[in-house]
Parts: structure tokens; sequence; C-alpha cells
């Protein structure tokens, strides 16, 4: 300033001038930032002003009313879910199973196959813009009355599977609407490829590849009251396949995997839970009690339907509403009085429960408007496979609470009723542990080799000269049991491989002792099929009706409580400490023996027969070996003699590598008693090693 004070007047105005134009200058990106945010504020507001609403965006939408309001696109068929504030944090049960698959991607991939045995609890909340659907942890509990209660939740994670931004709100409603084809197009709820196996040689085995989101579709929306069912058909892609997957398989490249998901209203009124007891075998749900210092915490809840009576007061009452199936218009027309028949037969157990015509069957007519896919609907469904892995199995699900079961469907193979064998599994030394640590219906093979006996027993009366009488009863019987197993499984039932002692070996030959009791205690058991080269002798050749254990069983699991909870402690206890009683043994697939290494009791054995199974497997060896021998002569008119000839040889190869197994296990063996501690003087002896002789 004072260099400028010592200027003319003239130029202290110009310096003054460019003073100004310079700080002008210098100002400018300033006021030009300024502009620019003006500007784009300007942009938001009008962004915001122009977002779409609700109506705007599903103004060319199909809308699907029922559980949870869906809006399909007329035409990019993208799928939006209209979700209202109270169906927030709160909980639904989400359920899924396998509408078609293909075997070479493995069992939990082909029709009806059930991939979860209790329902997932999901919960869907709000996380400021976004809505979060997180599956919940049903494994743990803690008394409300505890103190510990208020940590309950430490350490347990829940799985976040789906985080979505809500794309448009009525502020009037609150209701709010997300796209959800990311959700249903993805493995977000259920992982279709199974989880690799680090022991496994990927060149050696079938993959399904890469999921395409280009190629996979929403196929099928079907929206209920209680609950929404979507089925989806997920394309996998691989390039450079391994494997071709046989001929089930159109193109390795291209794989088609349908699978139905449904979400499902809670019940409003959960059915009181009953917990589980090692003597009796149900399926359940483990639920460990973290506010309990005992030293077997646990709150396991048994699965099995909800079974109430019309009158609470009689000893016998039919029930508000019966467990009802549905025979599959599928069903071979010549079958079905025989399965309906077979059936029935559950109700002379649910007697013992105080139930009168607790179960039902009904036939789905020809032109029905619903499909076995609709889980409103128990269903006995029948496929025709030409992979042929199972005869026969009985998944079902569960409320992950209380043990109810919400849904369940028994699966038949009608090759299972064919001539032809599958030479690969009978050859295949390991077909007798496949799924042996199974605890689940899926993991059941009683079908699959009940029919192999069946087939053999067949081509064993053909030998021995029987009438078409008698071959016809074989196959009544075999449906029988196949039927009442299965549907045993969805009762809640699991194996019972202690059932086959119930009577003698004299005695599992004598018709007149067997039928009104049963061949085993269980038809819960994988038994052996007698075979006797008399064919004046009528014998049974499979269990045709629930045995002792099993009716038991359904009074332990489907009798009432009575009001009195003190009363009913003693109707229980009493119940259970029957399960000393021979008839009424007890041993599931972690006690059998069926493969080498696994268990310690001979008694616990599949495919024995008798109180006496050594006995036995000797008798059936030479019934064996006296079929081989005649099996040449009778079938030299057959047009396949060859084949006949290779398949009944392999077949008889099975039944005497399994009569042997039997055999085998005595050695060494060790007997287990389940009994609770005081209860007979054998539970002091929990642990016997079984005598040399």
């Amino acid at each position: 300033m004072r260099f400028v004070a010592k200027l003319c007047p003239k130029n202290r105005f110009m310096w003054a001038f460019f003073t100004s134009l310079i700080l002008a200058t210098s100002a400018l990106p300033t006021m030009a930032q300024e502009s620019q945010s003006k500007q784009e504020n300007k942009k938001k507001n009008t962004k915001q002003k122009e977002k779409k609403t609700i109506k705007e965006i599903i103004k060319n939408s199909e809308r699907i009313d029922g559980l949870f309001t869906l809006f399909r696109d007329k035409d990019s068929g993208e799928l939006r879910l209209l979700l209202k504030p109270e169906q927030l944090n709160t909980n639904y049960l989400y359920f899924t199973y396998v509408e078609n698959g293909v075997h070479a991607a493995g069992f939990s991939l082909t029709r009806g196959a059930y991939n979860v045995s209790q329902a997932k609890s999901i919960r869907l909340s709000r996380h400021f813009n976004k809505i979060e659907w997180a599956e919940q942890n049903t494994h743990f509990y803690s008394k409300p009355e505890k103190a510990i209660s208020r940590a309950e939740g430490a350490n347990i994670s829940p799985a976040l599977i789906f985080s979505q931004t809500i794309e448009a709100e009525n502020k009037k409603t609150g209701a709010m609407l997300i796209q959800v084809n990311s959700l249903f197009l993805s493995e977000s709820l259920f992982a279709v490829r199974p989880l690799p196996n680090p022991d496994s040689k990927p060149h050696e085995s079938f993959s399904l590849g890469k999921l395409s989101s280009a190629k996979s579709k929403i196929a099928r929306i079907r929206n209920y009251p209680e609950n929404t069912d979507l089925r989806v058909e997920y394309v996998y892609e691989n390039d450079t396949p391994y494997q071709n997957g046989g001929p089930a398989v159109t193109d390795p490249r291209y794989i088609s995997i349908v699978v139905q998901h449904t979400l499902l209203k809670v019940p409003d009124n959960p059915m009181t839970p009953r917990f589980d007891d090692p003597r009796v075998g149900y399926f359940g749900h483990q639920i460990t009690d973290l506010s309990s210092s005992e030293l077997t915490p646990y709150r396991d809840v048994i699965s099995r339907f909800r079974l109430e009576k019309k009158d609470p007061t009689a000893r016998l009452s039919e029930p508000v509403k019966p467990i009802t199936f549905w025979l599959e218009n599928t069903t071979p027309l010549e079958l079905r009085p025989i399965i309906a028949e077979a059936a029935l037969r559950w109700n002379d157990a649910f007697e013992k429960a105080g139930f009168k015509n607790a179960l039902v069957i009904k036939t789905q007519p020809d032109d029905a408007s619903w499909d076995a896919g609709d889980i409103r609907y128990n269903v006995i469904r029948w496929v025709s496979s030409p992979s042929r892995f199972y005869s026969g199995y009985g998944p079902s699900f569960h409320d992950p609470r209380t043990g109810e079961v919400l849904g369940a469907d028994i699966m038949l193979e009608y090759a299972s009723l064919s001539r032809s064998a599958r030479l690969a599994k009978l050859i295949d030394n390991n077909t007798l542990t496949d799924n042996v640590h199974s605890h689940r219906p899926e993991g059941c093979q009683a079908s699959e080799h009940a029919a192999q006996q069946y087939l053999f027993g067949l081509n064993a009366l053909q030998a021995f000269g029987a009438s078409d009488q008698q071959q016809q009863r074989l196959l009544k019987e075999f449906v029988y049991f196949l039927t009442l197993h299965e549907i045993g499984h969805t009762l809640g039932l699991n194996h019972n491989f202690r059932s086959n002692y119930l009577h003698s070996f004299e005695d599992i030959f004598k018709p007149e002792i067997t039928y009104p009791r049963g061949l085993q205690g269980s038809i819960m058991d994988y038994p052996a099929v007698p075979l006797q080269p008399n064919n004046a002798l009528q014998n049974q050749f499979y269990s045709t009706r629930p045995g002792p254990y099993d009716e038991w069983a359904i009074e332990f699991g489907y009798h009432p409580p009575l009001d009195d909870a003190d009363a009913e402690q003693r109707r229980v206890d009493a119940l259970l400490s029957r399960s000393v009683e021979p008839a009424l043994a007890f041993a599931n697939d972690a006690d059998d023996m069926r493969s080498p290494g696994k268990g310690i009791d001979p008694r616990s054995m599949v495919y024995a027969q008798s109180s006496d199974p050594i006995r036995f497997a000797q008798y059936q060896i030479s019934q064996l070996r006296s079929v081989q021998a005649k099996l040449r002569q009778k079938m030299e008119g057959e047009k396949d003699l060859h084949h006949a000839l290779l398949q009944n040889h392999h077949l008889s190869l099975a039944l005497l590598r399994r009569n042997l197994d039997v055999i085998s296990r005595f050695i060494g063996g060790v007997y287990v008693e389940r009994t609770s501690p005081g209860e007979t003087a054998a539970a002091s002896r929990p642990f016997r090693a079984v005598d040399v002789d």
C-alpha cells in the first residue's frame, strides 16, 4: 500500500482496476462450482420428483394375490413383490423341493426330492432403503423366565441371504415394492449345486457347470392365502463337461433343474411340541436349551402331523382334520386299490393313540386343477425314470419350532415292478453302504432292496413251480410293504433295525402267526423275504401291517396329552418303560451294521430275519443254491434267456452276500441296550459281548 500511495492518481486508478480484475478472475472457479452444484441439486430434486410410483411401475404387470402380493411384468416377466408394513419383522417358513432334474446331478436333484427336513425360518426386515431376508437359527432355546435369556443370540449367526433396494414406496399405506427376480433366479434361497467334495476328482464326476442368468426363468407362480409357490427352471452351462451324464441327459453342456420355492405363513396356533426319547425312533429337529445347566439340555422336537380329537372326552374319536393322502393320477390303475388298502392299515396303529380313521386316502381326478407341487396336498406320486435309482421314499418337512409336519409326498418308481434289475447296482459291492449315515427318508433303501428281493422271489417261485396266484400274492405284499414303509416315514418314524427278532425261526414260516401280527416288530425295518422250496407252504413274504413297535411308537407320538401335567408325565413314563419288551426293541441307522466298521450290535442288522438270524441266513443260502440250480431249466424257453440268467445270477449273488454279512457281524459283536438305567436288570449291563458259541 505504501508503494501504491507513492503512485500518481492516474497510476493508482489503473492499479486498482487491475487488482479488481485479478481478484474477480481468481473467484471464477468457485462461482462455477457453486453454479454446477446448484444445477446438480436441481436435477436431483427433479429426478426425485420424477421417481415412479408403485402404480406407475406395475401398470403393465399381472397382479397375483396370495400370502405375498406379486406383480409380473407382461412384457419382460420381471417379478416384483409388494411388501406390507405388517409383513416386516415377521417370521415366515421357507421350503423347497425339486420338481424335475437328472440323476447324474445327484439323488437330491431328482423329481420329488425334499432338500430340507425342516422348513427354514425366514425373517424380513428393513434397513434404511433396503429389504433384508435373513434365515434364523432354530437350533437353540432359552427359558424366558431366566435372566440368562437376555443374552439369547450371543455368538449365533443368522444368515443374511438377500438384500434388495426398495424400488417404490407408498407413503400413505407404507407398502414397499421390491424386485425379486435376483432372489429367485439365484441360489440365494437354495443351493442347487451341492457343495464341492474336497476328496472328489472333478474329471471323474458329472458337473452342472455355471448358472446361466440369461436362460434361467420363473416358470410358474401359484399364490394362496397361506403360501406362495414359485417354480423356477435353473439352467446350467458347462463348456467342457468331463461326463455326459447318461442317456437321460440330452446335452451335458446344458442342464435344467426345476425347483419349487415355497414361502409359508407360520401357523397362528402352534402345535404343542413333543420331545424326543432315545427308546423310540422319530425324525426330529435338534434344539438345545442354552439356559439349562443339565447334562443333557436337549428339547429335540419329534416330527409328526397335527391330530386333534373331535371329541376330546372319547377314548376313540375321529380327528378334527385327518391325515389325507392323495393318489396321484399317475398311479397305475391296477395298483390303486392295493395302495389304498395298505395305507389304511396305519389306522389300526392310530387307534392305539385314541384316533379312529386318522388317515384318509383319496384319488386325484384326471382333470384336477392342482398338481403334486401344491404343498396343500400330501401326495403318493409315481414316476418312471430311465435311471431307476430308487423304488420309493417318503420325505416330509416340518415346522422347526414344533415338529408339525406341514407337507409330505411319497415317491414310488414304476420300474420297481419291472422284471428288469439294474445289474450295475447289483454288481457294485458298495451298493449296500450308500447313504448309510443318512437319518432322513431320502436316504431310505428299503424299497430298493425289497424290489430286488421281489424280483428274485418271483423267479424263485417260478423255479419252484408256484402258481400264478402265489406270484400275484408276492406282488401284492411287496406293494403293501412299500406303501406302509414310506408312509411311516412321513408320519415321522425313522428306521428300526432291531424289529426282525419278533418271531422264532420256526414261526416265521407260519402265516397263521405272522399275518395277524406282522413278520417283524416294525414295518420300518429292511427285512429279508423268506423263501421255501415247498410250493405247498404258503408262508408270508412281506409284512402287510404295522407291527407292535409301530403301534407303540404311534401311541407315543400321537396320543393327545392329558389335561393334568403330572398325570400326563406318568402316562408317558409308563408307556416308555415298555421299551424292554422284546417286540418293542429299537435301533436306528446310527446303530446298524450293514457295512464293516459301522455299529457293534449284530442284532441291529439289515436283511436279517427271525430271532435266530444265523440259522435263517444259512437256510436262505441253501434256498439260493436250490434256485440257481433250477433257473436254467425253468427259463429254457424264454426269448431273453442269456440276459435273464445273467440278471438272476447277480441277484442271487447279492442276496448271498447279504446273508453272509448277517452271519459275519456276530463275530466280535457287542449287544447294546437302549433302556434307561434301573428299568431292568439287563439295563445294568448296557454292553454285553456276543457269546463265543
